[in-house]
């Protein structure tokens, strides 16, 4: 079977992507280690006994990070699968009605663009109380902007086309024209939105748990950050390792949407 040609940066992101689900799926079983188990091995250095060191109350970093793949893993990709249905909902109805309908809706979207979405986030957050559910929600009800508008744009060129007004003359509604014929059309550009929203939406909780707008049950990269700041002159391990984690993860979901739009783009797509 022949792969599809996204480029070898998407290939990359997709090994990244690939080796922390490995970490979470495999480090767990073999070890038994517990993140969240206390010791008297306070501040230690990375070492053979703990590869990432130890933090203030003695736990595990390593442990602690494997288990934030989880968190910034489900984070992302439940809030980027939102995100998508958001705004495809939100723009193919836009695209197809037409008219006042078009113009109402295309208003309220350029003012969700607008609007400072981390700021935004965190007020919600901080009001309505931490959680990963509440996250997730708050970031598909402010990121769907962008999707929206490309999808907009697709259902515009595609219920112009032949093929719907033969569609239309075999007697099937309107309805059944756009959610069978014009979305499964128009759908192919929201891959890599949908990608890049995983990275901004492992970002945006990282940043509103680095804040501490998070539940402090859960094990995240960004509380990592958080806690590990007092300790970063003198601890430097507590941090860097959950930092380097965001910057791979935001940048192999970067890699993966530029390939995958490059790819879904005939004039952008190689031979």
């Amino acid at each position: 079977m022949k792969l599809p040609n996204i480029g070898a940066g998407a290939w990359t992101g997709l090994a990244i992507f690939a080796g922390f689900i490995l970490l979470y799926l495999l480090v767990p079983p073999l070890t038994g280690g517990n993140p969240r188990a206390l010791s008297t091995d306070l501040l230690q250095p990375p070492s053979p006994q703990h590869l990432f060191g130890t933090d203030e109350l003695g736990r595990d970093v390593f442990l602690q990070f494997v288990d934030g793949v989880r968190i910034s893993f489900t984070v992302g990709f439940a809030a980027a699968a939102a995100t998508s249905l958001v705004g495809i909902i939100v723009g193919a109805y836009a695209g197809f009605s037409g008219g006042a309908v078009d113009l109402v809706v295309m208003r309220i979207t350029e003012m969700f663009q607008v609007i400072p979405t981390f700021v935004l986030a965190a007020v919600i957050v901080a009001m309505w109380g931490p959680g990963l559910t509440r996250v997730v929600v708050v970031i598909a009800l402010l990121a769907w902007p962008p999707v929206a508008l490309v999808i907009r744009g697709e259902v515009l060129r595609i219920k112009r086309l032949d093929f719907v007004d033969a569609v239309r003359c075999l007697g099937y509604s309107e309805g059944y024209i756009l959610l069978r014929e014009i979305i499964p059309n128009a759908v192919r550009p929201v891959f890599a939105l949908a990608t890049l929203a995983v990275g901004q939406a492992i970002l945006l909780e990282a940043s509103l748990s680095f804040l501490g707008l998070s539940d402090p049950s859960q094990v995240s990269w960004g509380r990592m950050l958080s806690l590990g700041q007092s300790y970063l002159l003198t601890a430097w391990w507590i941090s860097t390792f959950p930092g380097l984690a965001i910057f791979l993860t935001v940048l192999a979901c970067n890699f993966v949407g530029d390939g995958i739009g490059a790819y879904v783009n005939p004039k952008g797509r190689k031979s």
